[in-house]
């Protein structure tokens, strides 16, 4: 998704362009687009200058190494990566050479790709097409657009014939694990040396059917630990119904105002999401392990209501007894009660977590063996209940008349 970091002003980029588009409409103005093939990466160019249209054309044809002057450089608004604007008051000028040769692989056509094949192409945002096997979800989270807007987000492996790597997959999607896609429109991304998969706003998951094995899946980077909570820091973050990140947000208001939609929502439609910053101790080791748990394992772990702070979150959390984690790439995705040996004294069931105790108490249930954190309530007693006759007071006894 696009970066947090903000636009560049004045700046100066150089390559070579591909794909130039025919003229668009905007709502203000015409433009155009292209794609700024560099040395690692492609970079889409919006162009504002609508007379060079004929311009970049034939630039694009003759395979003329450029240098664009006076662009601004920002975080893409629809997908990872920049995006280069050139305006009114940008420059533009032909190279005699650059360091580094045209790639004719950046076509209009988006091929299809084996994993294999993806993972020999060093082009970052290069989109391909690929036919591969949901082996297993990794992890899920989130993140912000450039304009603030909410995007869920969740890790699988896939797998075909030829490899397997993993996919991140952005906003909402129903897809089931251990079926066959054709996903079209992915990009090719890089982090700390690994290529990944990322879909972007023209992905699309079309079911297959293929009867092909699937490459040999790699031992999980999951990691297993047995540990306690030391450590939290939690960040709450207001969503109003359209995903808008909201600045300002006073719980004792009956109405908030969402600067992007220009409109007052009640407060009881406003959304929070919460995450946090965890440092944990194991049992086999004396490291402090820092680690990042997402909001749809904090639900799973303990009841948050609509007007808990982040005081309330972080007590909770920090209250935890030693807990069975899962960790995926510095990102909790399980916590679970460890199991308890054969010899433990049964204890009653009690409510996970909450800020405030229960009215009853759940019943003891003396043959559950391991209590799953992911369970939002206490499981109910299903031992059918006896009524006991009630024994006569010792007065009742005393007072019997002889």
């Amino acid at each position: 998704m696009a970066s947090t970091s903000t636009a560049s002003l004045n700046q100066s980029v150089t390559g070579y362009i591909h794909n130039v588009t025919p003229l668009r409409h905007g709502v203000k103005r015409q433009y155009f687009e292209g794609v700024l093939q560099q040395r690692h990466k492609v970079c889409k160019v919006v162009v504002f200058k609508v007379e060079l249209h004929s311009k970049f054309l034939k630039i694009e044809k003759d395979r003329c190494p450029v240098q664009l002057n006076n662009v601004v450089v920002q975080p893409s608004r629809r997908e990872d990566g920049m995006d280069i604007l050139f305006t009114h008051q940008s420059k533009w000028c032909c190279l005699t050479s650059i360091d580094y040769p045209y790639n004719p692989t950046i076509m209009v056509t988006i091929q299809d790709q084996t994993i294999s094949q993806i993972l020999q192409i060093d082009m970052e945002y290069h989109r391909v097409n690929i036919t591969a096997k949901l082996i297993q979800r990794e992890s899920e989270g989130h993140a912000f657009l450039q304009d603030d807007v909410l995007l869920e987000k969740a890790v699988y492996t896939i797998a075909d014939t030829t490899g397997i790597m993993e996919l991140t997959v952005w906003g909402e999607q129903n897809l089931q694990l251990d079926s066959w896609f054709y996903i079209t429109n992915v990009s090719l991304r890089m982090f700390r040396g690994t290529k990944f998969l990322s879909t972007t706003k023209d992905t699309k998951f079309t079911p297959t059917t293929c009867t092909d094995p699937t490459f040999p899946l790699q031992p999980t980077t999951s990691e297993q630990v047995t540990g306690n909570i030391i450590g939290a820091k939690v960040t709450i973050i207001y969503i109003c119904p359209l995903k808008h990140k909201l600045h300002n947000m006073a719980l004792s208001c009956t109405r908030v105002l969402c600067d992007k939609c220009d409109i007052f929502y009640r407060t009881d439609a406003i959304t929070l999401h919460t995450h946090a910053r965890l440092k944990i101790t194991t049992t086999t080791s004396d490291e402090i392990k820092s680690v990042n748990i997402e909001n749809h394992v904090l639900r799973a772990t303990i009841q948050i209501p609509k007007n808990a702070t982040t005081d309330t979150i972080m007590d909770s959390i920090l209250d935890l007894p030693t807990m069975n984690i899962t960790i995926h790439n510095h990102y909790i995705t399980h916590l679970a009660y460890p199991e308890k040996s054969h010899t433990d004294t049964p204890q009653p069931n009690s409510p996970l977590v909450h800020f405030s105790p229960p009215t009853q108490p759940p019943a003891p249930s003396e043959d559950l063996a391991e209590l799953d954190l992911f369970m939002v309530e206490s499981p109910l007693d299903t031992q059918p209940k006896v009524n006991q006759p009630t024994p006569p007071s010792p007065t009742s006894i005393a007072d019997t008349p002889k």
